[in-house]
């Protein structure tokens, strides 16, 4: 090189001059490593995206040297990407540059939730590469609900009318970034209608339909829906009285009964809007009692009337049982009426058996003969004290047989009132053929019963004679 300085200056020596410079630089070029001439290079097309969890064909790696040129991968490539905030996007885990390509494709998947992610590209041998990656998308701020209509009929029914969605603070329909949205509802009131607990916006949904329960009084109700890290939304919903009344009465038959007695409910079901009210028949009635016991279903007699049998609860005291009787109809406004039952305690009837000695007889069965009408017949045995006890009786008279093996039979009447307690006695005697096959030992015993009160007799008269005769012997003995 320094000959070449020295040389002088001329057209034909700037040629060659210039043509060794060339020389160096090549060979210079080639002593570096390939290590140190490529890198990786990352391309976004587009690099913004909506924040919808969509999936996007928009990202390149290329090999390029030092001067940004791309090069041909001289044999496969393996890239490993990665994303810094997979809550914004993730991106496919690695691609390959096939050996003779300059670069490969992969995938970013966006989410729900809006913002920038930092792209980055690593591959062995080779200077890594990085771009960021922007996502948009509204962000969800509020619940926003809706009733369309906000009117219905006070009929009873169920109408899908409530609307929840989910809102940014420009009121643009959002989408939960993280996973479901659960929106709990509630109803200002319930008579006027209700809506069910919880409604769910499933994750990537911006809204959901729930029911609106319509009851049978009109007015206005305020629907509230909430959910964490939202802002709570209401709306108003009314409802009007479009369909006729059904007017109901209900009777009991008796309203009177005992404990666990049974009385037949009718209930008769009109519509009040015409003169004379024609008879609804058709229609649905539940039965309700405040104070216990069970009703058989209902019969619909085709005339307007419906009856029930009503099994009253078992009590120790009086009560009074209010019965609500409900009619409801499709394209009616449903109507109620009530009836009071009056329940009594049934009367206890307690007896006791004893033998003529005055003890007991335990095992004696007590069974009735006869009963007052729709009470069950009784069958118990007396207990260790020879009683036994029937409790909560219907009102009426009684017939009892009482039983033993060795005794003749017996029979009682009793009655009984509601809340009365009755107690009686009842003494047993030996059957005729328990005393022939037992008493000719009673015989014999008092055959008997002379002889040896004569034996012991003479036997003491004679040891007593004994020892007068010889007293010197009783003495020593």
């Amino acid at each position: 090189m320094n000959g070449i300085c020295h040389m002088r200056v001329g057209k034909p020596h700037i040629v060659l001059t210039v043509f060794l410079l060339l020389i160096c630089s090549t060979v210079s070029e080639s002593d570096v490593s390939a290590s140190e001439l490529y890198r990786l290079q990352v391309f976004l097309g587009p690099s913004r995206v909506l924040a919808d969890s969509g999936v996007y064909n928009a990202i390149s790696v290329q090999l390029r040297d030092s001067r940004g040129r791309p090069v041909r991968a001289s044999e496969d490539v393996t890239v490993s990407l990665s994303s810094s905030l997979t809550d914004v996007g993730s991106i496919d885990p690695m691609v390959t540059i096939r050996s003779g390509e300059t670069y490969a494709i992969a995938r970013f998947f966006s989410t729900y939730t809006a913002g920038s992610t930092t792209i980055t590209a690593i591959a062995s041998g080779y200077t890594s590469g990085q771009a960021v990656m922007t996502t948009y998308g509204p962000i969800p701020s509020r619940i926003a609900i809706y009733a369309a209509p906000p009117a219905v009929p006070a009929d009873g029914l169920a109408y899908e009318s409530i609307i929840i969605q989910l809102q940014d603070s420009a009121g643009s329909p959002a989408r939960d970034p993280i996973g479901d949205a659960i929106v709990i509802l509630s109803s200002s009131n319930t008579d006027i209608g209700n809506v069910n607990q919880t409604a769910c916006i499933v994750f990537g949904g911006t809204h959901t339909v729930t029911k609106f329960h319509s009851g049978y009084k009109t007015g206005s109700t305020t629907i509230t829906a909430v959910a964490s890290g939202y802002t709570s939304g209401k709306v108003s919903m009314a409802t009007y009285a479009i369909d006729p009344l059904l007017t109901v009465s209900v009777s009991a038959y008796p309203d009177s009964v005992g404990s666990g007695r049974e009385a037949t409910i009718r209930v008769y079901v009109a519509r009040d809007s015409l003169e004379p009210a024609p008879p609804i028949p058709g229609a649905t009635i539940e039965l309700t009692s405040d104070g216990g016991g069970e009703f058989s279903p209902v019969i619909d007699e085709k005339n307007g009337y419906y009856s029930t049998v009503y099994a009253a609860p078992t009590v120790d005291d009086q009560m009074v049982c209010n019965i609500t009787a409900v009619a409801s109809k499709r394209g009616y406004v449903r109507g109620e009426a009530e009836v009071k039952v009056t329940v009594s305690s049934g009367g206890n009837i307690l007896i006791q058996v004893g033998s003529s000695d005055g003890n007991p007889i335990v095992g004696a069965t007590v069974l009735s003969t006869f009963q007052p009408s729709g009470q069950l017949p009784l069958n118990a045995e007396t207990n260790g004290e020879g009683i036994v006890e029937f409790r909560n009786l219907a009102d009426g008279s009684y017939e009892f047989s009482v039983e033993k093996q060795g005794f003749d039979k017996s029979v009682i009447r009793i009655s009984v009132e509601a809340g009365q307690k009755k107690r009686e006695n009842i003494v047993l005697s030996p059957t005729a053929f328990w005393m022939l096959k037992h008493g000719w030992l009673l015989l014999l015993a008092v055959l008997l019963a002379p002889v040896v009160s004569a034996a012991t007799i003479f036997a003491v008269i004679r040891s007593r004679k004994k020892k007068l005769l010889n007293p010197r012997r009783s003495h020593t003995l």
